[in-house]
């Protein structure tokens, strides 16, 4: 059953369907609403992949609402950069567990986790990193292949 709650965005007030507390989370973290998917394959790839125990889901990005309140349809760039389900075009885009999970979260998917890349960026980052505030308490992260470093501030 679906939750109705009014979503500010950049066109005004919308009525969105808010998916089951056990697929989709809200938290406030570094000041900022975010919205996680919280189901469990998802839960667990996540907090493999920044060795973070207390991780509840993976956060999506959440641009182009107002003050946050609404979901995006990605992974938060800031902590998926790399993958395939982040909003940013990468040269090192990689199918990773985490969007593996996420599909075969969904029941329609049976997911082959032999196929999938690692996802280096973040990777064993930890709770600093995948918690983070902007005002430089995240590491500075070397992509993948390159003398490329990225600090998110």
């Amino acid at each position: 059953m679906m939750t109705q709650f009014d979503c500010p965005g950049s066109a005004g007030k919308s009525r969105q369907a808010v998916p089951a507390e056990n697929t989709l989370k809200f938290f406030t973290e570094r000041g900022v609403r975010v919205a996680e998917i919280v189901t469990p394959m998802v839960r667990e790839g996540v907090r493999n992949h920044f060795k973070c125990s207390s991780l509840e889901g993976a956060a999506l990005q959440n641009q182009h609402t107002s003050e946050g309140a609404c979901w995006g349809s990605h992974w938060e760039a800031r902590l998926f950069e790399t993958d395939l389900m982040s909003p940013v075009a990468s040269h090192f885009t990689v199918y990773s567990n985490l969007t593996l999970a996420l599909f075969e979260d969904s029941g329609w998917y049976k997911a082959d986790y032999r196929y999938s890349q690692s996802a280096l960026w973040g990777k064993n980052g930890g709770c600093k990193f995948a918690k983070g505030n902007r005002d430089g308490a995240l590491a500075q992260t070397r992509r993948p292949n390159s003398s490329m470093i990225s600090t998110y501030r």
